[in-house]
């Protein structure tokens, strides 16, 4: 949870207090408008984890089979994915100048004076050619660093939560890059002794973080990404954490110093969908919950006019009607850090990936929604079929005993190979002792109903068992390697537009770095 230090200046706690509180409402309004999509993230939850909800109403005695078709296809559409977007060997990405290269004062000269050195005459042309290969380089060695950097922070598994997240809820985010101060070794050579030795050396690198989507409460009100307002992180912290953030020079100590002595315990409140998870019983929540704080950071954008009323802003610049891009960390309506954006050009450090993009809102949606319906329909279909299947496993008889003769058999209405039964003379001789009740079996018609509603679910997500090697060895195709590549290539069309959401996240995340 590393974050870029800068210099705190001189604030009007006051005003500061009064930011907090309408920044409390802010967040407020954030949470009312993603309850909508938390339903449907705990309906993707259960439907992902095989467990029914409470409009599923089975009675007793009867299955509780949950086939879980949208495991494996999740499953498969995240290795797909990352097949995809990490080939051995390759990037998904790279670095490249502009079409029409602009240099600052400093490095047009630079390039001016290797021309000299050259021997090359001052021409446009040669201008101009001279610029865009001094472009090529710098973009070439950005790369080099990035993906050095990428490599540093474990890139490739960050992304996988992402993927993963995504493929479940439809919306997965990571967030970032911020400052990290660590320390390495250099070689350094002793100007006195000529000798080279290994000398420690201070070094900033770039963190990135995974962010769960239940913790993420952007502003939905927005049509895109571009245009949204700002958004909302929760940080959930024991009181140790929280009091060691008085020691960063970024933070309000005082403000934080006063919420602890104000406040015996923490004032986490375990969200809804934890408890409704925990009620499940596939999440165990961690016990000491309530000495925990619940931490609200916000990226987003405030007025020029009350930054500089709380002295953000110095007396010196003159302040506009315009938002004001900060960074802002709220407990309760408490501010305990207040900076300005560190980063230039309005950074906003989530990137979002959407597994398929959603017109009525900016979080996406994910397979469990696309599949729902059909899902619903196999479990229906699967539960009807082991009903059926247990109650004509074998024969079903009608006794009367009153036209049976006891024998003292320990069990003597028992059905079992040479069993005799012994009849009473009285009574209608046309009235068997012992009749089958013929049952109808109907394996195979629900059967067909199954594997009709896993072709419905083949269309809907577009993952089809070719996808994951499993089809027919009879197929014409598979005679030949290009008719095998041909099938697998065509298994793979809708999911490259899926591919292509994710290249915008990546040119986020590459963009930021």
């Amino acid at each position: 949870m590393a974050q870029p230090t800068t210099k705190k200046p001189d604030l009007d706690l006051n005003k500061l207090a009064e930011l907090g509180q309408r920044l409390s409402g802010t967040f407020s309004k954030y949470k009312t408008d993603r309850i909508v999509k938390d339903e449907e993230w705990l309906s993707n939850l259960r439907q992902f984890k095989g467990i029914y909800g409470e409009d599923v109403i089975i009675p007793p005695g009867r299955s509780k089979a949950f086939p879980r078709l949208t495991r494996a296809k999740c499953v498969t559409a995240k290795a797909r994915l990352m097949d995809m977007l990490f080939p051995a060997g390759e990037k998904n990405w790279a670095v490249e100048r502009s079409p029409r290269p602009q240099l600052g004062p400093t490095e047009f000269q630079a390039v001016l004076a290797r021309m000299q050195q050259k021997g090359v005459a001052l021409t446009r042309e040669n201008i101009d050619a001279a610029i865009v290969r001094f472009a090529d380089r710098r973009a070439s060695r950005m790369e080099d660093v990035i993906a050095s950097q990428f490599q540093a922070m474990q890139y490739e598994e960050l992304v996988r939560k992402v993927v993963n997240s995504a493929v479940i809820y439809g919306t997965g985010v990571m967030k970032g890059p911020f400052v990290e101060q660590g320390v390495t070794t250099e070689p350094v050579q002793d100007p006195m002794t000529g000798q080279w030795t290994l000398a420690p050396v201070t070094v900033f690198r770039p963190v990135m973080e995974f962010v769960q989507v239940w913790d993420f409460f952007p502003d939905l009100s927005a049509n895109d990404w571009n245009s949204c307002d700002g958004a909302f992180f929760r940080h959930v912290l024991t009181r140790h954490e929280f009091r060691q953030l008085a020691k960063r020079p970024d933070f309000i100590a005082k403000n934080i110093q006063k919420w602890l002595s104000d406040n015996a315990s923490g004032n986490y409140q375990v969200p809804f969908y934890r408890n409704y998870m925990k009620a499940l019983g596939f999440e165990t929540l961690p016990s000491g919950t309530s000495d925990r704080i619940e931490i609200m950071e916000y990226w987003g954008y405030v007025s020029g006019h009350q930054l500089k009323d709380i002295g953000l802003i110095p007396d010196g610049e003159n302040a506009s009607s315009a938002e004001v891009p900060v960074n802002i960390w709220v407990v309760d309506n408490t501010v305990i850090k207040a900076v300005l954006n560190p980063i230039d050009g309005e950074f906003k450090p989530y990137h979002v990936f959407t597994y398929e993009q959603d017109d009525t809102s900016l979080l996406g949606y994910g397979i469990p929604t696309i599949m729902e319906d059909t899902q619903r329909a196999i479990n229906a279909a699967t539960r009807m079929l082991l009903d059926n299947a247990s109650v004509t496993t074998g024969p079903i008889f009608e006794v009367n005993v009153d036209l049976l003769t006891p024998n003292g058999d320990a069990d003597e209405l028992a059905i079992r190979p040479f069993k005799v039964f012994t009849r009473e003379s009285a009574g209608d001789g046309t009235v068997p002792a012992i009749r089958q009740i013929p049952v109808v079996n109907h394996v195979p018609d629900l059967m067909d109903i199954v594997t009709t509603m896993r072709q419905f679910a083949t269309e809907e997500t577009a993952i089809s068992q070719s996808a994951v090697g499993d089809v027919e060895p009879s197929q014409e195709s598979l005679r030949t390697s290009s008719g095998i590549s041909m099938l697998m290539g065509a298994s793979m069309i809708q999911i490259r537009d899926t591919v292509k959401n994710f290249d915008r996240f990546t040119k986020s995340v590459v963009n930021a770095m």
